[in-house]
């Protein structure tokens, strides 16, 4: 069939389940954000930054304008919050002896995110958190999410249908 004779396909955009929580994904329709970035990616010659993004959302008639904060005092405080984050999840540790060998050879993280009752999410110790029942079956359910996501996003590599093949045998289990 010539190019020219294929039908378009047309997309249909939606939050990732996780972004849902997220005042901007309630907020706002995927599929107007999704085809208006879409048609910004293609206008900037098939790539796109953060940066573009901004710049296009700057305008009030822009349908993203409302994704982002405005106030530059409200916005420079949730940049502080994001930047705490990070501090947050990109901290690890190796444990040593006082002997000064390594326990481990690996880094691992120090602090994951738990939901607590009152506080919804927060960050605790890693070791906090393996120690606590319902807090450790959070982090496998998590990991376990985290999997079958990386598995939907890589599963049409060829390259890695081997290691697609391991995780679905695991995760049917």
């Amino acid at each position: 069939m010539p190019a020219t004779a294929r039908k378009k396909k047309q997309q249909v955009y939606t939050w990732k389940p996780a972004a849902r929580r997220n005042k901007v994904a309630r907020d706002h329709d995927a599929q107007t954000v999704g085809v208006y970035i879409e048609e910004l990616r293609r206008s900037q010659g098939g790539y796109l930054s953060p940066e573009d993004v901004v710049n296009a959302a700057k305008s009030k008639k822009s349908p993203i304008h409302t994704c982002f904060i405005w106030n530059d005092r409200s916005a420079a405080h949730q940049h502080r919050l994001t930047q705490a984050r990070w501090l947050l999840q990109n901290l690890t540790v190796t444990c040593v002896y006082a002997n000064h060998q390594v326990v481990e050879t690996e880094p691992q993280r120090v602090f994951v995110v738990v939901t607590d009752e009152e506080e919804g999410d927060v960050f605790t110790s890693i070791n906090d958190a393996m120690s606590k029942a319902a807090e450790r079956r959070q982090l496998v359910k998590r990991a376990l999410r985290e999997l079958k996501a990386w598995r939907r996003k890589y599963g049409i590599l060829r390259e890695l249908a081997k290691i697609c093949e391991a995780i679905d045998s695991q995760l049917d289990d």
